[in-house]
């Protein structure tokens, strides 16, 4: 569909512009055998206003309930749009390092009762049944999958994995919450200061921040996170930080900033912070990058689904 400077209309338009002309249809097949409206007017009449006034009536109950009809499943509609939407987010995702996809879920909404379960029957019986008509559906939310990805061996020494739960913490731009961001994405790099920092949006620096003097070579990070590097002028390995994780008790109450990053929210529960491979933490994979969770083939089964008939 297009709009009147040839312009494709948006999914959710198009939905409404559908709707419009199934009211717009039913009502006019409706004035035609009811009025008939096309055909020759009849006298007007006592007997005919009368009957006029009936039609209307019962017209007008009929054009409710087909309204409420077309509600509900335009809610329907607008469900499964959301649902397409985050699915071909998950999809175009699917090779982003440490993404986490999303799965929709649904609720019903509200309902209209004809009858409560045991209601007296005209037999003077309680009825042991119902006749409750609801009004659709709509998203109850989209839960964040947090499995484990895939650890991919990168042969990079400043490449990092975390094998079990835990994030880490960065700085993230002032503007954003507190400044303090977390992600799972360990493809570190270093600034012009030295200092590690994530290789993807704005190169968050880790916190607390960890320098790697110049000239460094030979950099081994053991699973606990110790950071040992051989410093120029010197052949006995340095230490030069220490990776912390972060946990949290609800991470599903994470706001999800983009780039893989995410913020503390009153949901999610405050930070707990320890050493990796301690107390529940998950533990660090030098020269590994975990992948992203998506399975596209799954991704594009659920795709497929709310457009196949025969379901």
């Amino acid at each position: 569909m297009y709009n009147g400077n040839g312009r494709p209309l948006s999914k959710k338009k198009q939905v409404q512009v559908m709707i419009a002309l199934t009211i717009l249809a039913w009502a006019t097949q409706t004035l035609r055998h009811q009025w008939g409206f096309g055909a020759d007017v009849p006298l007007v009449t006592p007997d005919r206003i009368a009957e006029s006034k009936s039609t209307l009536h019962d017209a007008g109950i009929k054009m409710a309930t087909a309204i409420a009809a077309l509600n509900s499943a335009a809610t329907g509609f607008r469900a499964l749009s959301t649902q397409i939407d985050v699915i071909a987010n998950n999809l175009s995702n699917a090779e982003t390092t440490a993404f986490k996809g999303s799965r929709v879920n649904f609720e019903d909404l509200m309902y209209q009762s004809l009858k409560q379960p045991g209601a007296t029957t005209e037999a003077g019986d309680a009825s042991p049944s119902r006749i409750f008509v609801g009004f659709g559906t709509q998203i109850s939310n989209t839960r964040l999958d947090l499995t484990q990805g895939r650890p991919d061996q990168t042969n990079r020494d400043e490449d990092v994995a975390i094998q079990g739960t835990g994030f880490f913490r960065v700085k993230a731009l002032s503007t954003l919450g507190d400044g303090t961001a977390y992600t799972r994405n360990g493809n570190f790099f270093t600034n012009n200061n030295s200092e590690l920092v994530v290789g993807s949006g704005d190169g968050y620096r880790l916190d607390p921040s960890i320098r790697l003097p110049h000239a460094t070579t030979n950099i081994q990070i053991t699973q606990d996170g110790v950071i040992t590097a051989t410093v120029a002028g010197k052949t006995a390995p340095t230490k030069v930080g220490t990776l912390e994780l972060s946990t949290f008790v609800n991470p599903q109450g994470l706001s999800a900033l983009g780039g893989g990053f995410y913020q503390e929210t009153h949901c999610s529960g405050p930070p707990v912070t320890g050493t990796p491979g301690q107390n529940g933490m998950g533990q660090i994979l030098q020269d590994y990058l975990e992948e992203s969770n998506v399975d596209p083939v799954k991704e594009l089964v659920m795709l497929i689904k709310p457009s196949d008939p025969s379901n």
